[in-house]
């Protein structure tokens, strides 16, 4: 008696076990998994719009959008948060550190940088309806291009920000992030990068969305040679161009990582790379007020001002 007992105990347990195992491993029906995403173009489309939230992060209006994130403008002499204790403050008088920094963006540069990566290596695979491939034929290529410059964008405010960083453009699982030690790259490999990149994208970037209002605020062909621009110009100023105080930041082989001698030419790459913009025709100086550019200057920033010649 006491075997069967046994038995039927037992087997009771293994199937209480067994049940139980496969009611642990059901997916919650509310998790979205990165399949799930990219098995339908309409999901993966919405992974493609969430990449534009990088933007306006320590931009000079920043405070004024997110909260209590730091105005970069604030930070230095430009302008002053008038609000009592904000962000910047820890910065003005210097308090700063390498463990409260309100201009510590690291992780959240680096996120996107992991979306556009995961975006880019799923997108051409995405199944679209018959009806729809015309639309997409010319959609998807757009699509990649700007995620190839919001990508680019967030190692501009990477290098902008630290100088040489660990360029990674494969999105890498958390075991994969967690048990490596990516080295830095050096200045000039992650200008080379970003300018490398905007020159690609260029020519499949529109001039313009003035004609289509429905896609206004979409990457352009100027914003891109706009950033390759403006990289280049920080990369000729003295904070990278030869600066001797990073002489010692090198990687654990001797990697150099802050070019240590002065190139002249580096303003005349950065200049040539503005005029390409200019060249466009899009673009002219904001002037709504053409016989007076202090006005102009004023108006430009949002303040309103008195002409001096009604003084």
């Amino acid at each position: 008696m006491k075997k069967y007992i046994f038995i039927y105990l037992l087997t009771g347990i293994c199937l209480i076990v067994g049940s139980c195992k496969k009611y642990l491993n059901v997916v919650p029906a509310e998790v979205v998994t990165q399949q799930d995403i990219f098995n339908n173009i309409n999901t993966a489309q919405q992974a493609w719009a969430h990449l534009f939230a990088c933007f306006g992060q320590n931009d000079l209006y920043n405070e004024f959008v997110n909260g209590n994130d730091p105005c970069l403008g604030a930070c230095t002499d430009e302008c002053k948060n008038h609000w009592e204790n904000p962000s910047e403050l820890i910065i003005n008088e210097g308090a700063w550190s390498p463990t409260n920094n309100p201009l510590d963006q690291w992780g959240t540069y680096y996120q996107y940088v992991r979306a556009a990566d995961i975006f880019l290596a799923n997108i051409d695979n995405v199944p679209i309806p018959a009806t729809q491939a015309a639309y997409y034929k010319t959609q998807i290529p757009l699509y990649k291009a700007e995620a190839r410059f919001i990508r680019a964008w967030e190692y501009f405010q990477l290098f902008r920000t630290y100088g040489a960083v660990p360029l990674i453009n494969t999105a890498l699982t958390p075991n994969q992030a967690l048990g490596s030690k990516i080295a830095r790259n050096s200045v000039t490999d992650v200008v080379n990068y970003i300018t490398s990149e905007c020159d690609a994208i260029s020519s499949i970037l529109p001039l313009s969305y003035a004609n289509d209002p429905s896609n206004e605020g979409r990457i352009t062909q100027g914003a891109a040679l706009a950033l390759k621009a403006r990289t280049l110009l920080y990369y000729a100023s003295p904070l990278f161009n030869g600066n001797t105080m990073y002489a010692s930041v090198k990687n654990s082989d001797g990697t150099q990582l802050f070019p240590q001698t002065y190139d002249n030419n580096k303003w005349l790459l950065a200049a040539n790379a503005a005029k390409a913009v200019l060249d466009l025709g899009v673009y002219q100086l904001y002037q709504p007020d053409p016989a007076n550019p202090v006005d102009n200057y004023a108006r430009l920033l949002h303040v309103n001002t008195v002409k001096p010649s009604s003084l």
